[in-house]
């Protein structure tokens, strides 16, 4: 069971770095529910008003390198599960978090989208990441591919889950 503490953490910050398009954002809107060097859990509003995405819930895996993610739309439905290839580095309370490209959907119905291999090459081709970087999200990838095909993604959707529970526990 996770200790959830969204008071404990108000002074942690997410920092998100992307290569394309590049930018840096700080997620100071963003609310943190739990830090630890294995796992980050958060919720979330869209940056940017979308007719498709309101918000969500992520889990951050730092030593992973995968971020999942449980998107729902302005009605709170859930459209599907997104997974980010990512680095992760703390500094102080800084959480710095840069997206190396490669994604994964899972939708509802368990099938599978890969997203962004295009911008990855793209990336490399540009020398945008190093090669370490390259090496590490590949490698990550594999590992998300590995917990979907050997049916255990559900460990990666759990901190999750256990935050909407600690959520409603707390709402009524």
């Amino acid at each position: 069971m996770i200790n959830f503490n969204p008071e404990l953490y108000k002074s942690y910050t997410v920092i998100r770095r992307r290569y394309i398009p590049d930018e840096v954002i700080t997620l100071n809107q963003d609310t943190i529910y739990y830090v630890s060097d294995e796992l980050i859990v958060s919720g979330w509003k869209a940056i940017r008003l979308r007719q498709d995405i309101s918000g969500g819930f992520s889990a951050y895996y730092p030593k992973l390198g995968i971020k999942t993610s449980k998107l729902f739309d302005g009605n709170g439905n859930l459209l599907y599960w997104y997974n980010d290839i990512s680095e992760l580095n703390f500094n102080g309370n800084d959480i710095n978090f840069t997206d190396l490209l490669i994604d994964l959907i899972v939708f509802p119905n368990k099938s599978i989208k890969i997203l962004d291999f295009d911008e990855f090459a793209d990336a490399i081709e540009k020398n945008y990441i190093t090669k370490e970087q390259e090496i590490k999200a590949l490698k990550s990838f594999h590992t998300l591919l590995d917990y979907i095909y050997n049916n255990d993604y559900a460990t990666l959707q759990e901190p999750i889950n256990e935050l909407e529970k600690y959520l409603n526990s707390q709402s009524g």
